[in-house]
């Protein structure tokens, strides 16, 4: 790996970890518990254990914060939502566990115009903002699917 690639790399979890940290200051300063909920589709198997090596790498707090599993279980707990529709018959019923067919089968907007193996091609092309517009997209649906899964509306969550 490029030594300037780890280093923006770096950077970002940097800016991870302190929006985090930021989070997690706040809400101790609040009413609400201490804790955050992380909140990811397919987080178990991809986004969690990748964050967490390279917070464990880059030696961030970040890396005691994050849901991980170990063989005997759980340790620290987060949401996956293709986990959680996994242990139900409903990602049959919905044609897979995938993010957009969730999406589909709970009546939310998905996926417009890229697809996750665009990403990459995408972002070396240059197309920075159309990533991140994809992104912000994909945040989106999951939150909505997430509340779809757990039986609440924005409104009711408050946001």
């Amino acid at each position: 790996e490029p030594s300037e690639v780890r280093a923006a790399e770096s950077a970002l979890m940097r800016r991870v970890n302190d929006e985090i940290a930021k989070a997690r200051d706040a809400l101790r300063d609040s009413d609400f518990p201490p804790d955050l909920d992380y909140v990811a589709h397919n987080g178990r198997n991809f986004d969690f254990p990748i964050l967490r090596l390279r917070a464990i790498r880059d030696k961030l707090p970040l890396r005691h914060w994050l849901p991980y599993s170990s063989r005997h279980g759980t340790i620290h707990s987060g949401v996956d939502t293709m986990h959680l529709a996994q242990g139900t018959a409903r990602g049959s019923r919905a044609g897979g566990y995938g993010l957009d067919a969730l999406a589909e089968f709970f009546g939310v907007e998905g996926k417009q115009g890229m697809s996750g193996a665009d990403v990459y091609p995408a972002w070396l092309d240059g197309q920075h903002s159309k990533v991140s517009r994809n992104c912000a997209r994909d945040v989106q649906t999951l939150r909505h699917v997430h509340f779809a899964m757990i039986g609440v509306t924005p409104e009711e969550y408050g946001s």
